[in-house]
């Protein structure tokens, strides 16, 4: 007993100062509330660093994590790239382009509002949970472009990007030895999307990597790794149904896999999202556009000129 009140004798002053820091924040007029990972290796990975800055981006405001403060007065949550829907706890989120991660999710709590989500897949178990969800999917990270651009000349023949978990997997250092670009997901923001743009196609176990490089104009590969499997494949299939990707199929690899089979792999494929849907969608964006520099890395913030997410790839053509 006296380890468990010294315990919180010892977080006492840490509680108090979170909760002032709750109490202010609810003075500040141009600050939005989001819930996104932030900490450990997963907080590094590309999609989910791109939370406060893309939220920033489209709402012109100073974006804080919900878990750094105490919601003590129900100020809106918003919940936007990630595969979290099945662990959302927060009854007061907004949701808009957030997704379900493997096929046995199922929401916890209702949210107060559902702007859009990932896929059809996550909208389709939101529905069969009684839930309402509006006809309008996308991955928020494809808008990305409409904010920051720069023209990249394409370098390299194939990119391949392991998930967070598989980079320095001895399958990617081998392709790297016999040729291929290793883009690490977890890099700076800026510079991986230069990476990406660098490559004549994309190979990825890294869903966000094939999500920058369909956003980009990259031809790409949903790729495996033998006995390294990421989740059951549901968010994968989500995100490419919600481009209109039929390349559904992931290719498998392994030690003796080569670059030219990676390259061979590429498929036909039709990207066909109305991002100007997704847009208008979202619930804070800003009317207002200023320019903007992160690290060196010009962007603008409001509202961008519309463009749309339609490309024909097919096999055999990197040049797509």
């Amino acid at each position: 007993m006296s380890t468990l009140w010294y315990s919180r004798a010892v977080r006492l002053p840490t509680i108090i100062s979170k909760f002032a820091r709750s109490v202010s924040l609810t003075r500040e007029k141009n600050v939005i509330l989001c819930s996104y990972l932030a900490n450990g290796r997963v907080g590094l990975n590309w999609g989910d660093k791109l939370n406060p800055v893309l939220v920033s981006m489209i709402s012109g405001k100073r974006v804080v994590n919900a878990h750094d403060f105490y919601n003590v007065f129900g100020m809106p949550i918003h919940v936007v790239i990630g595969s979290g829907l099945g662990h959302l706890t927060h009854s007061g989120s907004i949701v808009w382009g957030h997704g379900f991660a493997r096929y046995d999710d199922r929401p916890r709590v209702r949210p107060r509002q559902i702007c859009a989500v990932r896929g059809p897949l996550s909208r389709q178990k939101l529905l069969d949970s009684g839930l309402q969800c509006p006809d309008v999917v996308g991955d928020p990270a494809l808008l990305f472009p409409r904010y920051f651009d720069e023209d990249v000349k394409r370098r390299y023949g194939i990119g391949l990007i392991p998930h967070f978990s598989h980079f320095g997997l001895s399958e990617f250092a081998r392709l790297r030895e016999r040729g291929a670009e290793v883009i690490d997901i977890t890099g700076d923001l800026f510079d991986v999307v230069r990476a990406v743009k660098s490559c004549h196609m994309i190979a990825s176990s890294s869903l966000h990597g094939l999500i920058i490089a369909d956003a980009y104009g990259v031809p790409s590969k949903w790729l495996k790794v033998a006995g390294h499997p990421i989740e059951d494949g549901f968010k994968f299939h989500d995100y490419l149904k919600s481009v209109g990707r039929n390349d559904l199929r992931a290719l498998t690899i392994d030690m003796k896999s080569s670059v030219q089979t990676i390259e061979s792999s590429l498929e036909d494929y039709e990207i066909d999202l109305d991002l100007d849907r997704l847009y208008e969608s979202c619930p804070f964006r800003s009317r207002t556009v200023v320019a903007g520099n992160v690290d060196g890395a010009r962007y603008t913030v409001g509202t961008p000129q519309p463009t749309m997410a339609r490309r024909h790839v097919e096999a055999g053509s990197v040049d797509a």
